[in-house]
């Protein structure tokens, strides 16, 4: 993220197949989860979607993360998309 790299360990906290699964992780007195879903259109359509949310833990993290949202959003919302398409470009190479 922003040109540096990281590792997070994340974890799998419930899945319902062929429908959605989500993600847990905690880091820097944080906790994230992301919920990635799969609804058919049609036959040959379906419609992938992510959910992503972060939740501070404790005051300092708190008042940083209201400051700083702000410059974050718009990269994290752009990371996310890619991820998005990266397992569209994935799943049709399959």
């Amino acid at each position: 993220m922003m040109g540096k790299e990281a590792f997070e360990t994340m974890w799998i906290s419930e899945i319902s197949p062929n429908q959605y699964y989500v993600v847990l992780a905690e880091s820097h007195k944080t906790k994230y989860r992301s919920v990635v879903s799969v609804t058919a259109i049609s036959n040959d359509k379906t419609e992938l979607t992510m959910e992503f949310t972060g939740e501070p833990q404790g005051a300092f993290t708190k008042i940083l993360s209201t400051i700083m949202m702000p410059f974050f959003k718009g990269s994290l919302t752009k990371m996310l998309h890619q991820d998005l398409i990266d397992i569209k470009q994935y799943v049709e190479n399959k």
